[in-house]
This record gives structure tokens, C-alpha cells and sequence, in this order.
């Protein structure tokens, strides 16, 4: 995986990626990250509710090559969604380290996925932990954060594209997916 990112190379990497692709791509927010890893029925880890020793690459010294854990794939078919590399979000935490901003429950309309505000002070989201993390605290659920601009070997970013809305519509009965 890419590692030693900020979350502002990650951002600059999507913005390229639109440009060269004509589509547009930008980094998950956290509740889509968190959907990946979690599926539908909101289970603990993304291959179910129970930990499974060797699923994913944690209690480690280094990354794994990508998909290193067939194991570890969610619901959604995205592999690495735990260990390996923390990844950035599109979320903001806010700028006080000790309480977020941001609470649930989720609002898209609260400014917490707005990129255009960017601040060195405002803490971003990260997910899924990395390899350094204990088992024990690799739940889907689990939520850190860290300046935009900290870039370490432990933490990277997946994309995701972002669809038009025709086209997140079922052609089979019309109905959205």
C-alpha cells in the first residue's frame, strides 16, 4: 500500500486521478468507509461478528503487500479495510484533539465532509488501523484522528469514485441502489 501520506497528498492524488480519468474521485467519508467495512447489517469486523486470528495484518512491524489477507474482505468486497494502513478520510474531526466536532447521529449536510475548508488545526478522520495495532482494538467501529498534514508509514488512503446520480439507479426496476 501507499503510506507516509498527508491527508492533503491523498486529497492532491484524487484531484490528479479526476483529471488524468475525466471522473471524479475523492476520498470516502467516514460513514462510507465504514459501510464498506461493516455492510448492510453492521457487523463488527468485515468478515463478520467474530475476530478471526490472521485475517488481517496487525500486531506487525511492517505493511503487507495488498490483499496479503483474502480473509479480510467485507461485504462490499474491499480487502485491507483493517490493518495493514490506517486510511484517510474525507471526514472532519475537528480542531480540538479531545472532542469532536462532529457527533453522531450522521448528517451529510454538517460541513463534516467539506473539503474546501481546509486548516493545518483541523484534525482529519482515519480508519481500519494499521499493522502496529493490537487485535483487540480493530473493530470496524473504531474512530482516530490526526492533523492533515502528519504523515506517517503507518497510515494511507484508498479512492472512491463518485457516481452521478443516473447511474446509481437500478436499470432492472428503476429503483436506487
Amino acid at each position: 500500500p501507499v503510506a507516509a501520506i498527508s491527508w492533503q497528498d491523498a486529497c492532491d492524488y484524487c484531484a490528479w486521478l479526476s483529471a488524468e480519468s475525466g471522473r471524479t474521485y475523492c476520498l470516502p467519508t467516514e460513514a462510507e468507509w465504514e459501510k464498506a467495512a461493516r455492510g448492510a447489517d453492521g457487523q463488527l469486523y468485515p468478515w463478520g461478528d467474530t475476530w478471526t486470528v490472521g485475517a488481517a495484518n496487525v500486531d506487525s512491524t511492517d505493511t503487507t503487500p495488498v490483499n496479503a489477507y483474502p480473509a479480510s474482505a467485507g461485504p462490499t468486497g474491499c480487502q485491507d479495510l483493517l490493518g495493514n494502513v490506517e486510511e484517510w478520510t474525507r471526514t472532519r474531526w475537528g480542531p480540538d484533539r479531545q472532542s469532536a466536532a462532529f457527533l453522531y447521529p450522521y448528517r451529510s449536510d454538517d460541513a463534516r465532509n467539506d473539503t474546501s475548508s481546509y486548516s493545518l488545526r483541523d484534525f482529519r478522520i482515519h480508519r481500519g488501523g494499521s499493522f502496529r495495532s493490537n487485535a483487540a482494538h480493530m473493530r470496524a467501529t473504531v474512530r482516530d484522528r490526526a492533523l492533515p498534514d502528519s504523515r506517517v508509514r503507518w497510515r494511507g488512503f484508498r479512492v472512491v469514485e463518485q457516481l452521478e446520480p443516473s447511474i446509481l439507479r437500478n436499470p432492472a426496476n428503476g429503483q436506487s441502489i
